[in-house]
């Protein structure tokens, strides 16, 4: 889909409420940034920009301008909560209490195992819908160009070339998106799980091998009481709360993360992000907020700040998109009495 995205010297103003006011000799002055070559090649118009009918076939053609999200069948996720080291070790215990008729044991064993999976799911589920909202905060809209007129603002001038998954950061997701890699806690988990696995099938052999020898030429029920104890064994080697405790604790730290936020995608990265030491970031528009400010300037010569920052408004080109040019316009229009008094917006009294 090819946008033309233009933007305005009043982006101050509009800012704070005011009517958006966009001139024909800030839009011609930028024009040549796009070149002929890129025009043809895209059948845009970098001065009317698509009309509706043009917009809304290239949306049919290319589809929307966002990354697709992978949506996980919720049946498939809630298994994988059967899925695990210490899982597997309940679902063995429920088993052999079911061959050995206790069902006693088996509705408990069987409950524990559905609790912490119900547990899990739930309070992700709920963090996941917690992240859909606040990502609906963080959408960013946009103006264009649409049969010659400018149906919204956003502070930059371009010609849109690429969408959605097309783009180089939706490449870059895409490949984000299928990394399986285990994270440091369901490592750390999952090392558990297996050494309680090992200590247990090494126990249950030796009482197993002990009871069958020790019971030898006996009733075949004496078979049944070995399992018997084979199952409280089993039983007593799992941390059947472990589970149901790491799902309600990291649910817990995700909700108050979102709070702030911070998109937390997976419950186990809250405890990765606290085992970090160092943290490597793109800070600008993520740890800041991709706006310069006009703070208090080095005065020489007895000239006061309102001086330093009249000449710099002055020199200041008007509807440039320099980052340093628009935070030096915006502060003087907002602190300087000579522009806020000024009965055109494009004059300064005693200034040519």
């Amino acid at each position: 889909m090819s946008e033309k995205i233009e933007a305005s010297t009043s982006e101050a103003h509009e800012a704070k409420g005011g009517k958006l006011e966009v001139e024909e000799a800030e839009h011609h002055e930028h024009k040549d940034e796009i070149s002929p070559e890129l025009e043809a090649l895209l059948q845009t118009d970098p001065t009317k920009g698509l009309t509706s009918a043009e917009a809304a076939e290239r949306l049919a053609r290319f589809g929307l301008n966002e990354l697709a999200e992978v949506k996980r069948n919720p049946l498939l996720k809630f298994l994988g909560y059967f899925t695990g080291a210490i899982a597997y070790l309940i679902e063995v215990a429920c088993i052999i209490s079911a061959v050995v008729e206790d069902w006693l044991d088996f509705g408990i064993i069987l409950a524990l195992l559905l609790v912490n999976a119900c547990i899990g799911f739930i309070e992700e589920s709920k963090a996941e819908s917690a992240l859909d909202a606040l990502r609906q905060t963080l959408a960013l809209k946009t103006r264009a160009w649409r049969d010659g007129h400018l149906v919204d603002w956003f502070p930059v001038m371009a010609v849109v070339t690429k969408t959605g998954g097309d783009t180089f950061i939706g490449r870059a997701a895409n490949l984000i998106s299928i990394t399986t890699e285990e994270g440091h806690f369901q490592k750390i988990i999952n090392r558990i799980g297996n050494f309680l696995i090992l200590i247990t099938v090494v126990l249950v052999v030796i009482i197993m091998i002990y009871q069958l020898v020790h019971f030898k030429g006996e009733e075949k029920g004496k078979f049944l009481s070995v399992l018997g104890r084979v199952l409280v064994l089993t039983v007593a080697a799992i941390p059947v709360g472990l589970p149901t405790v790491m799902s309600v604790t990291m649910a817990v730290g995700a909700k108050q993360l979102a709070a702030k936020k911070v998109i937390v995608k997976r419950l186990t990265a809250v405890e990765e992000m606290a085992s970090v030491s160092v943290l490597c970031s793109d800070k600008t528009g993520t740890l800041t907020l991709n706006e310069l400010t006009f703070d208090e300037p080095y005065l020489t010569n007895n000239y006061s700040s309102d001086d330093i920052l009249l000449y710099s408004y002055l020199a200041a080109e008007a509807g440039a998109n320099d980052p340093i040019e628009f935070a030096v316009r915006t502060a003087a229009e907002e602190q300087l009495e000579i522009l806020k008094n000024r009965t055109h917006k494009h004059e300064v009294p005693g200034f040519k």
